[in-house]
């Protein structure tokens, strides 16, 4: 089974200074364990649009593979 999480990470951009940017990733998961399998970084500057991709992706189980088309509909 495959879980999507968000990602939230502090960027210092030396020319529009720091910020908390959110992204995606996809996480294998099993009984014991689980992987990252795919993680898109620095894709949102709101927690709630990450949120609501991630929400979408987890109802819609979403294969992995079609991730990277999926984040980059959602920046259009």
């Amino acid at each position: 089974m495959v879980k999507y999480r968000i990602t939230e990470k502090t960027v210092d951009h030396p020319e529009i200074g720091t910020y908390d940017s959110y992204g995606i990733c996809a996480y294998q998961t099993g009984p014991y364990a689980e992987r990252m399998i795919a993680c898109f970084y620095d894709v949102f500057a709101e927690r709630k649009k990450a949120e609501e991709l991630v929400e979408l992706c987890n109802s819609l189980e979403l294969d992995p593979i079609h991730l990277e088309d999926v984040v980059e509909d959602a920046l259009s």
